[in-house]
């Protein structure tokens, strides 16, 4: 009889991105079948992802968040606004109807800008520059619209720059019967209809509703005026009759609307074009009114874009509920100009008065698709419908000869904050086959649209239906991915972020709270802790994303890794796994644990028998021995399992629920083998 003597092999693990498309036996080595709250990198390693921290006030203690937290009453946009010359980072959000504005660098906090803005509509914003009507030049603005109420623009002010330093005395609160219009007088007021006023320590019965609220007017005469509420009808006395009270005690304040309101036209001339956006938007039917009074409704588009820099910059206005198809465009230079544009060709001053090269155009029309994005990618304008992608070369006005549309593709985009552009390549999330990038195929030629969901066919299969546009796309610029923040399983609010390593080629998925966000916006100015990113939350809360490992104070993150299948190097029965070395990064072991699958099989081997451990810090291979005590476990080190287990497959899977991190660099198995008799 001869002789048999065992020998050892090695095989290595490495970690990557998810993939459920192919068979988890003939995954390559480097990708995952399954794998949530992880960041993993092919031959790199696999760590927890972070979590997300509340904005804190000025005291360092207390949650800032703009108004009270209520899951009844959540953010309805976000949008963030940039100056490069000095480094100001600002947010803007809208909820609970009003406009909320907070300075994040320099230690500011949450204030309501008294802005009123009308129910159901979202915040969508672009960057931009203007002079005011004052001549003054303003670097970095946010141009605003939400779809259902007049636009306005955000310059990043302080909290006391956005009223006048004086409280106007109150004349006359007049009263009116119940379900009848109140109004006020302030003598002399200098208002124009559409102007903010605010009112404070205001004691008559029923008018102390007034007290900290803003209010858009309606001019009656040159003191008196009408109170608007955030559908633009006139405030009424309510639970019965309000009493007229003579010099009341409190007071106005007026709003600074010169920064707030959308500026006048430079080429308005007429009497009744107050505003530098189309007649069609305030008034459809072009009767020469403002919107309050009449019953047509009103036209606002729901988002706006901006290209160019300086005297080429121009805005692109879309998302009209009545005109689906249609693009307004600016005037060159001047992004809150669009006064050239009158759809119904009435008689308008600034019609005749304006240059050549502003005006409108259509997307397709006639499809009944809307417009849902717009971009600029290699030169091209690209615009998007829900069903398909258009691209288009040229200029806009006579003179140019005009937008010429070059291409139709046959992919959409889901809604104006589903999709981003990263360097030269557009990315966005097609309504039907889910994650797209629009990118040049070769150095300076044609764009051609990339299916980037291949990978992770189920994320894609378990979206909820009818909640495409709910969809956001944030760039995580540090990290070198795009996240986007999706409903799943059946749940009709954001829960899922799918998260696309674009330098990589690699997926992840992640759940919990972190990925509970009605919207999401990165940062372009660099601060003290990184390139920032900050959600909004269902609960009415802003937060960074990105910082620390907890998903709010003291919540767990539930973080798994599973490898491929591997199977035995010469499967022959007998094979035996001895041990697994692991190799924990800078950020340590976090309490993970460190399981082992064998054949296909749920039962899972705790390996927690620890034979050795090796290495203080990266160096770790001298092979010391150390003490169990002598190591720290936020280091890196090396540990040496045992293992029980037997098969000829395997899977190595990695789990933690914990507030600290852990990062896998590197492991390996060690199997023993039966030889050939000798």
């Amino acid at each position: 009889m001869g002789n048999y003597r065992d020998r050892l092999q090695s095989t290595q693990v490495r970690f990557g991105g998810v993939n459920t498309r192919d068979s988890v036996t003939d995954l390559p080595p480097n990708a995952s079948p399954y794998a949530r709250n992880v960041v993993a990198f092919p031959a790199g390693s696999v760590k927890s992802r972070k979590g997300f921290s509340g904005l804190i006030k000025a005291d360092g203690e207390t949650i800032d968040t703009p108004g009270a937290v209520d899951e009844d009453n959540p953010i309805l946009g976000l949008a963030g606004l940039q100056r490069a010359s000095d480094s100001e980072d600002f947010l803007v959000c809208s909820r609970g109807g009003a406009i909320w504005q907070r300075r994040m660098t320099g230690g500011g906090e949450w204030f309501d800008t008294m802005m009123p803005v009308a129910a159901g509509g979202e915040l969508n914003a672009a960057m931009g520059r203007f002079l005011d009507a004052a001549d003054v030049y303003h670097e970095a603005v946010a141009f605003c619209c939400t779809g259902v109420d007049e636009p306005f623009i955000v310059t990043g002010l302080e909290p006391g720059s956005y009223w006048s330093d004086a409280a106007k005395a109150i004349a006359q609160l007049t009263g009116a019967a119940m379900g009848a219009a109140i109004a006020i007088k302030i003598t002399a007021h200098g208002l124009a209809t559409g102007d903010v006023v605010s009112f404070s320590g205001l004691v008559a019965a029923d008018w102390t509703a007034l007290n900290g609220n803003g209010y858009r007017i309606e001019k009656i005469d040159a003191d008196n005026f009408y109170l608007l509420d955030n559908a633009l009808a006139r405030v009424k006395a309510t639970g019965g009759a309000w009493s007229t009270i003579v010099a009341p005690t409190g007071t106005a304040k007026i709003g600074l609307l010169g920064i707030l309101r959308w500026p006048k036209g430079k080429y308005s001339t007429s009497a009744d074009r107050q505003y530098g956006y189309p007649a069609r938007w305030d008034d459809p039917d072009d009767d020469g009114s403002l919107p309050w009074g009449t019953t047509e409704p009103a036209s606002w588009p729901r988002a706006l874009s901006i290209f160019g820099q300086g005297l080429e910059m121009r805005a692109y206005a879309y998302g009209f509920q009545d005109d689906p198809s249609r693009v307004d465009v600016s005037m060159l230079g001047e992004p809150s100009n669009f006064l050239k544009v009158d759809v119904d060709a009435a008689d308008e001053a600034a019609a005749t008065t304006s240059p050549e090269d502003g005006g409108y155009f259509y997307v397709t029309r006639g499809d009944g698709d809307i417009v849902t994005g717009a971009a600029q990618v290699y030169g091209y304008l690209v615009f998007t419908k829900k069903s398909k992608l258009t691209l288009w070369t040229g200029g806009f006005g006579l003179a140019e000869g005009g937008l010429q549309m070059v291409a139709t593709l046959p992919v959409g985009n889901a809604n104006p904050k589903s999709m981003g552009v990263v360097g030269s390549e557009l990315f966005f999330w097609d309504p039907v086959h889910g994650p797209k990038r629009l990118a040049a195929v070769q150095e300076y030629g044609d764009l051609a649209p990339g299916d980037l969901g291949d990978m992770i066919p189920d994320e894609i299969a378990a979206i909820t239906p009818q909640t495409d546009d709910k969809i956001r796309f944030v760039h995580d610029r540090a990290d070198r991915c795009v996240k986007w923040f999706v409903c799943s399983g059946g749940s009709t609010t954001c829960n899922r972020a799918l998260v696309y390593y674009y330098a990589l080629n690699e997926w992840q998925v992640w759940d919990g709270a972190y990925c509970e966000c009605v919207d999401a916006v990165a940062s372009e100015v660099a601060s003290e802790i990184g390139w920032r990113q900050y959600g909004a939350r269902h609960d009415g809360s802003v937060v960074y994303l990105d910082q620390g490992y907890e998903d709010g104070p003291g919540v767990a993150i539930a973080s798994e890794y599973r490898t491929k299948w591997f199977a035995m190097p010469d499967i022959l029965y007998g094979a035996r796994p001895l041990f697994i070395d692991v190799i924990y990064g800078e950020l340590g072991n976090g309490d993970s644990e460190v399981k082992i699958a064998y054949d296909f099989s749920n039962d899972l081997e705790i390996s927690s028998e620890l034979d050795f451990a090796r290495g203080e810090h990266a160096v770790g291979y001298d092979y010391g021995l150390y003490d169990d005590g002598l190591y720290d476990a936020s280091s890196q080190m090396l540990l040496r399992h045992n293992l029980e287990g037997d098969g000829s497959l395997f899977q190595l899977i990695v789990r933690s629920n914990t507030t600290t991190p852990w990062q896998i660099v590197s492991a390996s198995i060690e199997i023993a083998v039966r030889g050939k008799r000798q």
